[in-house]
């Protein structure tokens, strides 16, 4: 377990003299707590990070069920805080003094990220803390939301990808075990209001929607109508993180915009091993991870899940941004780096399919789904054979190894072939057929089948597919009118 072999960098103690140097940007003086008073409270915004300099505190992990758990304590030179306290998110922990009672300086957000810039040596221990304080919770359970629904359904998958691609802690509990049968008749929920999302302060959402559930869990920051920032970045993948680091590193007011969370196609990708600076590779998650906390250390903003409706440039130097709550903001400068759009594969019945069995991307929702079952790839670029090694693990000895259309994979990926995938060069699909649901659906083939079981369609077993197609040229949808303004929307990476 992490909490327990990284203890001494999750919970670590500055030295004399660093404490010193801190105490210069505190936002205000000590503060002294009673045995047991509450510093903070899971599902509190704009939370404080607090100093210690005598006595204890305890932190704690709490779910959306209100399941309590010890997280750790800390004692002089030791502080609270983790990455939500950087975004001004909602709180994931409880902060209690400890029995006799703790002494404390508080650390508000822009004394936080000032102190963090100016001591390097400070900024990388505390920094370190706080991303590992965020992989505790992630690996640890019992804390964040709990969902409730079916496991294979498009809207808890759904759920499921926008929490585990923002880094946000998350359980899930299906309807059809003991405890989610139990659950659902205690709250007194109909199968038209699943999935649920109990909310870590115990908010209850039925049936939310990416933007609902983004306010709800508190990760949605609060946008005044009307405000204007030097530079509006529209997309968080890659470029669009870049480009908030190197603003808001140079004291810009800048806001990042996403409909769906940060590090775009890449963030998916389970394994990247051609990028620069990595020598053994890195996952989509982790890398992208850095940068938007990197951003966020300098002061960059993130709404995400927000999506924008239109761009209006006819009265510059402002440019105004409209977004899907209604809320119109200006920028100086807007970046428009929303990724590229895909071209979806010409299937017959695709649509279908679309969200119960067919995927766009390998990430760990998607292997434990397919685990102990057939798999189909189609696509035959890096990314297909990447998930081809990736999935192999959760379905190596399951009979019907997954299937791969491809024309030329890299040798390094088609060694791999003892992993428990083989390639399909000829193959290619027209048609999908079958029932939706947890079966998902088959393949007809102008060429041959995947499988030599020559029993009706109805009758044979299905395979989830995850596709990985081209991408156009074009990477925006646009329409424009005689007035100047210019309407996109995000298209689905």
């Amino acid at each position: 377990m992490l909490l327990e072999d990284r203890i001494a960098q999750i919970v670590p103690t500055l030295t004399p003299a660093q404490i010193q140097f801190a105490l210069r940007f505190a936002s205000g003086p000590k503060r002294v707590f009673a045995s047991d008073e509450k510093l903070l409270d899971v599902g509190d915004r704009n939370t404080i990070v607090w100093l210690v300099v005598e006595g204890t505190i305890v932190a704690s992990r709490r779910d959306g069920l209100g399941r309590e758990g010890l997280f750790a304590t800390g004692g002089p030179g030791q502080f609270s805080g983790e990455v939500s306290d950087l975004a001004g998110h909602a709180s994931l922990a409880m902060v209690c003094a400890g029995p006799d009672g703790c002494t404390a300086y508080p650390f508000d957000l822009p004394h936080l990220r000032a102190l963090l810039i100016s001591s390097a040596d400070i900024g990388e221990v505390m920094m370190r803390a706080f991303i590992l304080r965020r992989a505790a919770f992630l690996e640890g359970g019992g804390v964040g939301s709990v969902i409730l629904g079916e496991a294979a359904s498009p809207d808890t998958v759904r759920l499921r990808g926008l929490l585990t691609h923002n880094s946000y802690p998350h359980s899930l509990i299906d309807v059809d075990g003991a405890e989610g049968k139990a659950l659902v008749e205690r709250l007194g929920v109909l199968p038209a209001d699943l999935p649920i999302l109990i909310c870590p302060n115990g908010t209850l959402m039925r049936h939310p929607s990416d933007a609902e559930a983004g306010v709800g869990l508190g990760i949605v920051p609060d946008i005044t109508p009307e405000a204007v920032y030097d530079g509006i970045v529209v997309g968080a993948g890659p470029a669009g993180l870049a480009v908030a680091v190197y603003a808001a590193s140079e004291g810009l007011n800048v806001l990042v915009l996403d409909s769906r969370s940060f590090g775009g196609q890449a963030g998916a990708s389970s394994r990247i091993e051609n990028y620069l600076g990595f020598p053994t590779g890195i996952s989509g998650q982790a890398l992208t991870a850095r940068a938007f906390l990197q951003a966020q250390k300098f002061g960059a903003q993130f709404a995400v899940p927000v999506s924008v409706r239109e761009l209006d440039c006819s009265q510059p130097p402002l440019h105004r941004v409209a977004l899907d709550n209604g809320i119109s903001i200006y920028g100086r400068t807007v970046v428009i780096a929303s990724g590229a759009r895909y071209r979806r594969p010409e299937i017959e019945n695709l649509d279908r399919f679309e969200g119960t069995s067919i995927s766009y991307w390998a990430t760990p929702i998607e292997a434990t789904l397919c685990e102990g079952r057939d798999i189909v790839l189609v696509g035959g670029g890096n990314s297909a054979g990447q998930a081809a090694v990736y999935l192999s693990a959760c379905t190596k000895g399951v009979p019907g190894r997954p299937l791969l259309r491809a024309r030329c994979l890299h040798v390094a990926l088609l060694d791999r072939q003892n992993q428990g995938y083989s390639e399909h060069r000829a193959a290619s699909t027209d048609r999908c057929y079958g029932t939706i649901g947890r079966r998902g659906w088959h393949i007809n083939q102008r060429r041959h089948e995947f499988s030599r079981d020559r029993r009706p369609p109805a009758r044979r077993r299905s395979a989830p597919v995850l596709v990985y197609w081209r991408r156009s040229k074009h990477a925006l949808a646009r329409s424009a009118d005689h007035t100047g303004r210019q309407g996109f929307r995000r298209n689905r990476r």
